[in-house]
Protein backbone atom coordinates (compact mmCIF):
# COMPACT_ATOMS: atom_id res chain seq x y z
CA UNK A 1 0.00 0.00 0.00
CA UNK A 2 1.40 3.32 -0.79
CA UNK A 3 1.93 6.15 1.95
CA UNK A 4 -0.96 8.23 -0.09
CA UNK A 5 -3.04 5.40 0.26
CA UNK A 6 -2.06 4.56 3.99
CA UNK A 7 -2.94 8.27 4.74
CA UNK A 8 -6.23 7.99 3.00
CA UNK A 9 -7.14 4.76 5.21
CA UNK A 10 -6.27 6.61 8.93
CA UNK A 11 -8.51 9.24 7.76
CA UNK A 12 -11.22 7.49 6.63
CA UNK A 13 -13.44 8.15 3.47
CA UNK A 14 -14.73 11.51 4.83
CA UNK A 15 -11.42 12.22 6.07
CA UNK A 16 -9.47 13.21 2.63
CA UNK A 17 -9.95 14.91 -0.32
CA UNK A 18 -8.62 14.63 -4.00
CA UNK A 19 -11.10 16.68 -5.80
CA UNK A 20 -9.23 19.95 -7.47
CA UNK A 21 -12.36 21.91 -7.06
CA UNK A 22 -12.52 21.16 -2.80
CA UNK A 23 -8.43 21.28 -2.99
CA UNK A 24 -8.55 24.57 -4.92
CA UNK A 25 -9.50 27.27 -2.44
CA UNK A 26 -6.51 25.34 0.07
CA UNK A 27 -3.76 25.75 -2.84
CA UNK A 28 -3.63 30.19 -2.47
CA UNK A 29 -3.65 32.45 0.08
CA UNK A 30 -5.93 35.04 0.44
CA UNK A 31 -3.94 37.85 -1.68
CA UNK A 32 -3.06 35.46 -3.86
CA UNK A 33 0.43 35.88 -3.51
CA UNK A 34 1.39 31.85 -2.86
CA UNK A 35 0.18 29.34 -4.60
CA UNK A 36 0.74 25.73 -4.23
CA UNK A 37 -0.31 21.99 -5.10
CA UNK A 38 -1.21 18.67 -3.34
CA UNK A 39 -1.93 15.54 -4.14
CA UNK A 40 -3.86 14.90 -1.10
CA UNK A 41 -6.24 16.91 1.43
CA UNK A 42 -6.42 15.37 4.64
CA UNK A 43 -9.21 16.19 6.94
CA UNK A 44 -9.01 14.19 9.86
CA UNK A 45 -11.50 14.70 13.12
CA UNK A 46 -10.55 13.41 15.50
CA UNK A 47 -6.39 13.66 17.41
CA UNK A 48 -5.92 9.81 16.94
CA UNK A 49 -6.48 10.65 12.85
CA UNK A 50 -4.06 13.51 13.46
CA UNK A 51 -1.81 11.37 15.21
CA UNK A 52 -1.62 8.34 12.07
CA UNK A 53 -1.39 10.43 9.76
CA UNK A 54 1.95 11.92 11.80
CA UNK A 55 2.97 8.78 12.31
CA UNK A 56 2.24 7.37 8.56
CA UNK A 57 4.41 10.49 7.20
CA UNK A 58 7.18 9.95 9.55
CA UNK A 59 7.36 6.28 8.37
CA UNK A 60 6.89 7.29 5.01
CA UNK A 61 9.05 10.78 4.65
CA UNK A 62 5.65 12.25 3.47
CA UNK A 63 6.34 15.75 3.90
CA UNK A 64 3.22 17.46 5.29
CA UNK A 65 1.75 21.24 5.77
CA UNK A 66 -0.98 21.58 7.96
CA UNK A 67 -3.70 24.37 7.08
CA UNK A 68 -6.14 26.61 9.92
CA UNK A 69 -7.69 29.00 8.40
CA UNK A 70 -6.04 29.79 5.43
CA UNK A 71 -5.31 33.54 6.67
CA UNK A 72 -1.92 33.65 6.94
CA UNK A 73 0.35 36.40 4.88
CA UNK A 74 3.74 34.99 4.62
CA UNK A 75 2.30 31.62 2.68
CA UNK A 76 3.59 29.17 5.53
CA UNK A 77 0.03 27.22 5.15
CA UNK A 78 0.19 26.86 1.55
CA UNK A 79 2.06 23.29 -0.03
CA UNK A 80 4.45 25.07 -1.86
CA UNK A 81 6.36 22.21 -2.85
CA UNK A 82 3.52 19.24 -3.57
CA UNK A 83 3.25 18.06 0.40
CA UNK A 84 0.06 16.54 1.69
CA UNK A 85 -2.06 19.44 3.25
CA UNK A 86 -3.49 18.67 6.37
CA UNK A 87 -6.58 20.94 7.16
CA UNK A 88 -7.88 21.23 11.15
CA UNK A 89 -11.19 22.61 10.30
CA UNK A 90 -12.93 18.92 11.07
CA UNK A 91 -11.14 19.35 14.42
CA UNK A 92 -13.87 21.84 15.27
CA UNK A 93 -15.34 20.59 18.72
CA UNK A 94 -15.93 23.02 22.29
CA UNK A 95 -14.64 19.65 24.37
CA UNK A 96 -15.06 21.41 27.61
CA UNK A 97 -15.96 24.90 29.30
CA UNK A 98 -15.24 24.93 32.65
CA UNK A 99 -16.96 28.27 33.82
CA UNK A 100 -15.72 28.83 37.44
CA UNK A 101 -12.45 27.87 36.51
CA UNK A 102 -12.91 30.41 33.33
CA UNK A 103 -11.25 27.81 30.89
CA UNK A 104 -12.14 26.39 27.66
CA UNK A 105 -10.68 23.64 26.06
CA UNK A 106 -11.18 23.49 22.31
CA UNK A 107 -9.82 21.66 19.37
CA UNK A 108 -7.44 23.18 16.55
CA UNK A 109 -10.42 24.07 14.08
CA UNK A 110 -12.88 25.90 16.49
CA UNK A 111 -12.73 29.14 15.17
CA UNK A 112 -12.70 32.15 17.25
CA UNK A 113 -16.30 33.19 16.67
CA UNK A 114 -17.46 29.81 17.83
CA UNK A 115 -14.98 30.32 21.25
CA UNK A 116 -16.63 33.88 21.83
CA UNK A 117 -20.06 32.30 21.24
CA UNK A 118 -19.32 29.51 23.68
CA UNK A 119 -18.42 32.23 26.10
CA UNK A 120 -21.10 35.02 25.96
CA UNK A 121 -23.73 31.62 26.03
CA UNK A 122 -22.20 31.20 29.48
CA UNK A 123 -22.46 35.04 30.56
CA UNK A 124 -18.56 35.00 30.01
CA UNK A 125 -16.01 37.12 27.30
CA UNK A 126 -13.16 35.82 25.48
CA UNK A 127 -11.55 39.03 24.98
CA UNK A 128 -9.58 38.25 21.96
CA UNK A 129 -10.67 39.74 18.53
CA UNK A 130 -9.19 39.13 15.14
CA UNK A 131 -10.05 40.52 11.83
CA UNK A 132 -10.61 36.47 10.91
CA UNK A 133 -11.81 35.34 13.52
CA UNK A 134 -15.03 33.35 11.99
CA UNK A 135 -11.81 31.52 10.17
CA UNK A 136 -11.02 28.38 11.59
CA UNK A 137 -7.92 28.92 14.29
CA UNK A 138 -5.37 25.75 14.53
CA UNK A 139 -3.66 27.70 17.85
CA UNK A 140 -6.98 27.56 19.84
CA UNK A 141 -6.73 24.64 22.52
CA UNK A 142 -7.13 26.23 26.04
CA UNK A 143 -7.93 30.18 26.37
CA UNK A 144 -8.64 32.24 29.39
CA UNK A 145 -12.02 33.70 30.10
CA UNK A 146 -12.80 37.78 31.65
CA UNK A 147 -16.18 38.27 33.33
CA UNK A 148 -17.82 40.84 31.30
CA UNK A 149 -17.96 42.66 35.18
CA UNK A 150 -14.23 42.24 35.03
CA UNK A 151 -14.00 43.13 31.41
CA UNK A 152 -15.77 46.67 32.03
CA UNK A 153 -13.46 47.41 35.30
CA UNK A 154 -10.38 46.64 33.28
CA UNK A 155 -10.85 46.69 29.55
CA UNK A 156 -7.62 49.30 29.08
CA UNK A 157 -5.41 47.14 31.27
CA UNK A 158 -6.34 43.86 29.29
CA UNK A 159 -6.21 45.54 25.94
CA UNK A 160 -3.31 46.92 26.57
CA UNK A 161 -1.47 43.83 27.89
CA UNK A 162 -3.30 40.96 25.85
CA UNK A 163 -1.30 38.79 23.96
CA UNK A 164 -2.66 35.34 22.85
CA UNK A 165 0.03 33.53 23.65
CA UNK A 166 -0.66 34.28 27.35
CA UNK A 167 -3.75 33.29 27.34
CA UNK A 168 -3.18 29.74 26.60
CA UNK A 169 -3.53 27.51 29.66
CA UNK A 170 -2.67 23.97 27.98
CA UNK A 171 -1.53 22.75 24.70
CA UNK A 172 -1.51 19.22 23.34
CA UNK A 173 0.94 18.57 20.70
CA UNK A 174 0.98 15.92 17.78
CA UNK A 175 4.76 15.11 17.25
CA UNK A 176 5.95 14.30 13.85
CA UNK A 177 6.19 10.93 15.09
CA UNK A 178 2.27 10.62 15.98
CA UNK A 179 2.89 10.69 19.54
CA UNK A 180 0.17 13.53 21.74
CA UNK A 181 1.83 15.38 24.37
Amino acid sequence: MSGLDRLKDAVGAQGFSEDEAELAPHLEEWRSKYKGHTPLLLKPATTAEVSAVLRICQETDTRLVTQGGNTGLVGGQIPLHGEVLLSTKRLNRIRHLDESGMTLTAEAGVTLSQVQRAAADKGLLFPLSLASEGLNYGEIAARLFVSHATVKAHLANIYAKLDARDMAAAVATALRTGQIE
